[in-house]
């Protein structure tokens, strides 16, 4: 900028000092000899003055290149630092931004471990309250079987209290009782008076014998009826060993329900048993069993239905 500012004053200095030359030299001067002289000095500045003239109008485009390129390079230089300063908004941007994330992520990180912690802690709580619920149910089902074996002992000792009282009954009737009275007793004992129909002592020339007809009842399944009545016949069997002497054999009938082929109700012979006196002498009734029945007896029937 500074030597455009010299090259315009030169170029504007010197028509102007030219023009002041020769106005004096026209004004002042009136010999010739001085005009002379004067007019060569005239010229001598009229020549410097063209020179300079070019000079400064070389000076001024010279002087508007360099201009030029100087705003070029301050533009540039202002591009760069406005670049520099964009990188750097940017790069403090992008770390306010990562730091930003690290801390979401942070944050983020301790909701949940928080929340980890929280579920920790309710699922510590809820096997305590599990564990405190199982004791419970421990100590109510423990409580709840001591008092059910107390409530069996009680009725156990009770049933055994009743056995004895109708045994010690039984047993000072029979000491009344003589023949058929005393054994329809004994099977009342046994099975139940709502189950005996006749007990009596048949007379026949080959020789006396017991007859029992009893009522089979009913059960869920023919298995059980089946296995009801065979535990009868070795109870009954039990008791008669000792009475044998009465008779020879006995024959011991269970009648029941059943449906024949039109769908009709109809009483049947449910199963039918002989014991022989002999036999039953034999037996030891403390290792037998209902199954051993059919096996033992010296007669064993059984309706087909229950088979």
């Amino acid at each position: 900028m500074d030597i455009l500012f010299i090259g315009l004053s030169v170029l504007l200095f010197a028509p102007l000092a030219f023009g002041l030359l020769v106005t004096f030299i026209i004004l002042f001067v009136r010999k010739n000899r001085l005009r002379k002289h004067f007019g060569i000095a005239a010229g001598a500045v009229a020549g410097l003055a063209l020179i300079m003239m070019v000079v400064g109008l070389f000076n001024i485009d010279w002087s508007s290149e360099l201009a030029d390129a100087e705003e070029r390079n301050a533009e540039r230089e202002e591009a760069e630092e406005q670049r520099l300063v964009d990188e750097a908004e940017a790069a403090a941007e992008e770390a306010e931004a990562k730091a930003e994330a690290k801390r979401i992520a942070q944050e983020d990180a301790e909701r949940a471990e928080q929340e980890a912690e929280a579920k920790r802690e309710a699922e510590r709580v809820a096997e305590e309250e599990a564990e405190v619920e199982r004791l419970a149910e421990e100590t109510a089902a423990a409580e709840a079987k001591e008092k059910e074996e107390v409530k069996r002992e009680a009725e156990r000792i009770k049933a055994e209290e009743e056995k004895a009282a109708r045994k010690a009954k039984e047993e000072e009737k029979a000491s009344k009782l003589t023949g058929e009275e005393l054994l329809n007793s004994l099977v009342i004992e046994i099975v139940g008076e709502n189950k005996v129909r006749e007990v009596s002592i048949m007379k026949e020339e080959a020789g006396d014998y017991l007859w029992i007809d009893l009522d089979s009842g009913v059960s869920f399944t023919a298995n059980t009826l089946v296995y009801g009545m065979n535990k009868d016949y070795l109870d009954i069997g039990e008791i008669l060993i000792n009475e044998m002497d009465d008779f020879d054999r006995v024959n011991i009938h269970f009648h029941g329900e059943f449906i024949d082929q039109y769908g009709n109700d109809v009483e049947r012979q449910a199963s039918h048993v002989t014991w022989e006196s002999e036999e039953l002498a034999k037996m030891n009734f403390d290792n037998l069993y209902p199954d051993d029945v059919p096996r033992l007896a010296t007669g064993y029937t059984l309706h087909p239905a229950l088979q």
